[in-house]
């Protein structure tokens, strides 16, 4: 599995140690991404390694979309999370969702497996919410995760948004989140998720800029632009975004962002 940037600090001396935090007082800058794990399988059914998946991003912050896990055990972000590293905030929309078959449970059969969203972190939290963005019919009701994150000095929102796959319900949800966004517009905001509209209505509709033009879905010839890193108050930095497939029906998009002072 590849060598993640938390797996190469285990081990290191105090000195290491004291540099490191230093360092992370001072920050400024982070990498960011959002992969819709579409219950870990690709298009065509097949499991994939999440952990790998994910571990490939090395990203101080990763929103995960369509993250499930079987009733009563350990969800697949709560896994990911244990094996790299990461603190981690999970939202669950539903919990009558079959994990290994990957599909809905009927309404009258008991409650299955959960399905959901959820935000991994390297960074300390400093408080976490969820928003509704309310519900279309046959669907579970859509929530906004707004994780704010300590970022050196500063802070950071960080929003988790997946939004449902049909027009209209997912322009209305997608205006509830701008409402949201506009309500507490006073610190750096990247808005990271599978928004499940065309990328210049997520840009126009948000008024935040985006990080990368790259169209994410389906995975293997991607033709629309579905999965956002969305950005105010901040710039991207570094290397350019990139947008990646890493066995998922969508493809992960991976940003590095500053804050501006």
């Amino acid at each position: 599995r590849p060598a993640t940037r938390h797996a190469r600090m285990k081990g290191i001396n105090y000195c290491a140690s004291a540099n490191r935090d230093h360092a992370v007082l001072h920050q400024t800058s982070l990498i960011v991404a959002t992969l819709n794990l579409h219950w870990g399988r690709g298009a065509n059914g097949t499991r994939f390694d999440i952990v790998s998946a994910c571990a490939s991003l090395d990203a101080d912050v990763i929103a995960l979309q369509e993250q499930t896990g079987p009733p009563g055990g350990s969800s697949a972000a709560a896994l990911i999370a244990e094996e790299l590293g990461y603190q981690h905030y999970e939202t669950v929309l539903s919990d009558r969702f079959d994990d290994s078959a990957g599909r809905w449970i009927g309404s009258a059969e008991p409650s299955g497996g959960t399905w959901g969203m959820a935000t991994l972190t390297r960074l300390p939290i400093i408080r976490t919410a969820d928003v509704t963005l309310g519900r279309a019919r046959r669907d579970p009701e859509r929530q906004a995760q707004v994780v704010l994150l300590a970022v050196g000095t500063s802070a950071m929102r960080i929003v988790n948004a997946h939004l449902v796959n049909r027009p209209p319900a997912s322009v209305r949800q997608l205006y509830r989140l701008r409402r949201l966004l506009a309500a507490d517009a006073h610190h750096p905001t990247v808005v990271l998720g599978d928004l499940n509209v065309p990328g210049f209505m997520a840009t126009a509709m948000t008024g935040y800029e985006t990080a990368s033009r790259a169209p994410t879905w389906p995975a293997r010839r991607p033709v629309l632009r579905l999965d956002n890193v969305l950005i105010r108050g901040c710039a991207v930095t570094g290397p350019s975004p990139t947008v990646t497939h890493v066995g998922s029906d969508h493809r992960a998009v991976r940003a590095e962002v500053r804050l501006l002072a």
